[in-house]
């Protein structure tokens, strides 16, 4: 995923990898997780990448949750729902 990131990519695509990559790092319990996704979200952000912005901010949800902030969690995946 690191060597697809390096290529020249379409922008939905790159959000992708960028998505991939930190559900990777996220499970390897690697804080670069958090770094790929807001890339993803300020990707998604601005080429209006609904699906990019539905899992970065399903992803920041998750995160919170493995941090037990609970209520901030449930904002952020209240967030991702309504999105999706």
């Amino acid at each position: 995923l690191q060597n697809l990131l390096k290529q020249d990519i379409a922008d939905t695509s790159k959000v992708r990898v960028l998505i991939g990559l930190c559900q990777v790092y996220f499970h390897a319990g690697e804080k670069e997780a958090v770094e790929y996704n807001n890339q993803a979200f300020e990707l998604s952000t601005k080429i209006n990448y609904k699906r990019g912005l539905v899992w970065s901010t399903h992803n920041k949800g998750t995160f919170l949750i493995a941090q037990g902030k609970y209520e901030e969690a449930k904002e952020f995946l209240g967030k991702a729902l309504q999105l999706a």
